[in-house]
């Protein structure tokens, strides 16, 4: 133990390419194929894709803090839809529940991720699932089970239902700081993408870049460390 380590109490883990081995760029075209079938009965699962993007866009784009990620994406794709929400929201929850989990499995999994979120929390840090809550939260159980990470007592999962911003708005970790009630200083954040992830950084929460899946594209921030999926452990092992 030495320098300012002593001071750390919560880790913030991205999930995709960063707990779990999914390249959410190659996962994407899976999800639309089945969301679209789901919903082939109502709208043209080409004409999905295009709204649950232009949806997504507009809910990343919030930054209302009286409005929920959810409540600016349903407000959205209701709209564009031009359905009520009595003969959308029984179909994505069945989507959520029924076909979502059959999109990934246990070859996802990335044993060095999940030991060192163990040596995080036998440590007695906070371990905080920060993905882009853009989901619900099923969806980021249903990845997190196909991890093997399902049973850790994470103290908090970021999804779409709770959160009010998106990644890369650094109103995201703030949102984050304020519920933990945590100081930037007593945090890193652990993450793959250079432009959503590392952008913590400006806060004052140090950061770790995952290389393994690694997105540079629209970033610029320099990690304090950088490595891989297998090097997880031993930096975890590091800071306790």
């Amino acid at each position: 133990m030495g320098g300012k380590s002593h001071r750390v109490k919560t880790l913030l883990f991205d999930l995709d390419g960063t707990l779990i081995r999914l390249d959410m760029a190659a996962f994407l075209p899976r999800y639309f194929q089945a969301l679209g079938k789901r919903f082939s009965r109502l709208v043209d699962p080409q004409a999905l894709v295009r709204h649950v993007l232009a949806c997504t866009e507009i809910m990343v784009g919030n930054r209302d803090a009286a409005v929920t990620n959810r409540e600016a994406f349903m407000q959205a794709f209701l709209s564009r839809l031009g359905l009520p929400a009595a003969e959308v929201l029984p179909l994505l929850d069945a989507f959520y529940a029924e076909e979502f989990p059959r999109l990934g499995g246990p070859e996802v999994a990335s044993p060095a991720a999940r030991q060192a979120v163990e040596l995080a929390l036998a440590a007695g840090l906070e371990v905080v699932v920060a993905t882009n809550p853009v989901f619900p939260l099923q969806a980021i159980r249903h990845r997190l089970a196909w991890g093997g990470l399902d049973q850790y007592p994470f103290r908090l999962v970021t999804a779409y239902e709770d959160m009010h911003f998106c990644k890369p708005h650094v109103e995201y970790y703030q949102e984050i700081l304020t519920f933990l009630r945590r100081r930037p200083e007593e945090c890193w954040m652990i993450g793959n993408d250079v432009g959503e992830d590392m952008v913590a950084g400006r806060l004052g929460i140090k950061t770790f870049l995952v290389e393994d899946f690694l997105i540079p594209a629209g970033g610029k921030a320099v990690p304090t460390r950088r490595g891989r999926m297998a090097d997880l452990p031993a930096f975890v092992a590091g800071l306790v």
